[in-house]
């Protein structure tokens, strides 16, 4: 009798993209983390004053909502969401696969 072969739902170039994705990731949180150690404190302050409740898509206003108890930002303009990886965890589920392969490319807390 031969045995069983296991079969994965992610086809090889899927894992190929997903460390390309992570290795991209990692290289910008540290030229993220380079930049924001060459500024200064009033320059940082001037930054999140300036961003503070904007759209990174298109740079309206953000609204606050609710949505199942976890607060959004949303942008009625372009249609953006942005909220908080703890709103993310809590709206996928932590057992969700999707949750997991995001929180490893983009290196969620565990």
């Amino acid at each position: 009798m031969l045995g069983k072969a296991t079969m994965t739902t992610q086809k090889p170039h899927e894992a190929e993209e997903d460390y390309f994705a992570k290795l991209e990731v990692e290289k910008k949180r540290k030229l993220a983390e380079k930049k924001h150690a060459d500024l200064q404190t009033h320059e940082i302050e001037a930054m999140k004053e300036a961003h503070q409740m904007r759209c990174s898509g298109c740079g309206y206003q953000l609204e606050p909502f609710v949505f199942k108890g976890l607060s959004i930002n949303k942008c009625f303009h372009c249609g953006g969401a942005f909220l908080s990886e703890e709103a993310f965890r809590r709206l996928c589920g932590e057992d969700n696969q999707f949750l997991n392969l995001i929180g490893e490319i983009f290196q969620f807390k565990k």
